[in-house]
């Protein structure tokens, strides 16, 4: 891929993933956040959390974004992708969940195409990840930052 737009173009075919993905990510957002690149986030909180040893995360509900885990040299990560042109938006103020800080984004889509997960739900997918032990973080920087 000699270019972001090229690299756009190449994921647009795949597959779309409909779920909750992770990136780190310190503070709350607190208005829309237009993409004009690429944005991987990944599906193991681990990973996006430094083993949930982080400073916080964004849990992004997926609708549109691609799912580049068959494609990639690191499949275990789970790597979802956002074209640019979308738009993330807080839907819930960051909180603590398990001592976890985190809120909860999505994509601009119409209501009825997102399920806001409960603080229940995130509470089960933190105590499911420190379930499984530490995730190797060879490459985890990817996914921290950038909103």
């Amino acid at each position: 891929m000699s270019s972001p737009s090229d690299l756009a173009g190449a994921l647009a075919p795949l597959p779309s993933y409909r779920g909750l993905c992770w990136r780190g990510f310190p503070r709350e957002i607190t208005a829309p956040v237009p993409l004009d690149t690429v944005l991987p986030a990944t599906r193991d909180i681990r990973i996006a959390t430094r083993n949930l040893d982080s400073i916080g995360t964004i849990a992004i509900v997926s609708s549109t974004g691609r799912d580049v885990a068959a494609l990639s040299a690191f499949p275990e990560e789970g790597e979802v992708a956002f074209l640019p042109g979308t738009t993330l938006i807080p839907l819930g103020p960051r909180h603590i969940i398990d001592g976890v800080p985190l809120q909860v984004i999505g994509e601009s889509v119409p209501l009825s195409e997102q399920r806001i997960p409960t603080d229940d739900e995130l509470r089960e997918a933190i105590r499911q990840a420190r379930s499984l032990g530490p995730a190797p973080l060879d490459r985890a920087a990817r996914y921290g930052l950038r909103p």
